[in-house]
């Protein structure tokens, strides 16, 4: 099966400045490692998140796959095209687009920016014309489009950066946090546009770099965790909660009636960190623990807080959040 993307233990490490010392030729150069045996797979037509704090590595990667930059070692391949051998192909199929401000012209108009690019690419002048006008509509540009970019909104800026990464009608899509200082109804229509438009309608596929936890969960197929540029985990956010806790967490609400509940789910072998806390009006107390085994300990639970007279209302398992997920995949290794 060919993938859209594929990497096979790819590495890349840069040498270390050391002023003068780097004169010495005998002298061996210090190098950082960035990413260490990257290994992933994302199948056409998927929206691929690349999760990870700063310095995790995401940059090198999307550089490295856009042909910026090349491995120390590994491979990469995008629709079975190697990337580091055929480098010219693989910009036909790819675009890596940079939502930076100093990757447009300010004192040009938007117009003007995307006909300036779609000639460095070498679309002809009639193509070109009738797909930045289209471009334009679709990301809802055209009656800014003669307007210098120095006047757009953060937004509009970004939306036109995606413009300009789509007039070679790309298959691929590297996206670096494209939804970075947006506001959440704009963050929201640019999501829209990439799902139903470039997703649903052009059937294109998508791998972006995020911070935003919730983004992830709502609009990707698929993550990767990144973190001191190894790969901690990848599956969709639902199988990395679920595998991450082996314990389980649980909240059990009840009206205050009962006597020693609280010595009850203690003395329960396997419960652990249990909190108790009171409705603001008296009326309910909930009872937060922990567990290892849920289908045991769960039901010897409430079979003995039943036996105490205790009123149960609900039982109830807390959903890990995706910021737990990501907090005990980055942490420091012990």
């Amino acid at each position: 099966m060919t993938f859209a993307i594929e990497t096979h233990g790819l590495e890349k490490r840069f040498a270390v400045s050391q002023g003068y010392r780097d004169l010495v030729p005998w002298r061996k150069r210090r190098t950082v490692e960035v990413l260490r045996d990257v290994s992933l797979q994302i199948p056409y037509g998927e929206v691929f998140g690349l999760l990870g704090p700063n310095g995790a590595g995401k940059t090198t990667l999307f550089k490295i796959l856009g042909t910026l930059i090349l491995p120390t070692a590994g491979r990469s391949l995008v629709m079975g095209l190697d990337v580091a051998r055929t480098p010219k192909a693989v910009k036909e199929v790819l675009t890596y687009v940079v939502s930076e401000e100093r990757s447009l012209y300010w004192r040009l108009t938007g117009r003007q920016n995307l006909r300036y690019f779609a000639a460095l690419n070498n679309v002809s002048r009639r193509l070109a014309k009738d797909h930045i006008a289209n471009l334009l509509d679709l990301l809802d540009l055209g009656d800014a489009a003669d307007r210098r970019v120095m006047y757009y909104s953060t937004g509009m800026r970004q939306k036109l950066c995606l413009a300009r990464g789509l007039l070679t009608n790309p298959k691929i899509l590297l996206l670096d946090e494209p939804t970075r200082s947006l506001d959440p109804l704009m963050s929201h229509a640019l999501w829209q546009f990439i799902r139903e438009e470039l997703i649903g309608r052009q059937g294109k596929t998508v791998l972006f770099a995020t911070h935003n936890l919730d983004e992830a969960r709502r609009v990707c197929d698929r993550v990767a965790v990144l973190h001191r540029g190894k790969v901690r985990a990848c599956g969709t956010v639902e199988e990395l909660t679920m595998a991450l806790h082996a314990e389980h967490r649980y909240c059990l609400t009840l009206h205050p009636s009962g006597n020693g509940v609280l010595q009850v789910i203690k003395d329960v072998t396997g419960v652990r960190d249990v909190q108790v806390s009171q409705s603001e009006n008296g009326k309910f107390a909930s009872y937060d623990f922990t567990v290892a085994e849920p289908e045991i300990q769960v039901p010897l639970i409430l079979e003995r807080v039943i036996a105490v007279k205790g009123k149960v209302l609900a039982c109830q398992p807390h959903e890990p959040s995706l910021n737990d997920v990501l907090a005990t995949l980055t942490k420091e290794d012990s």
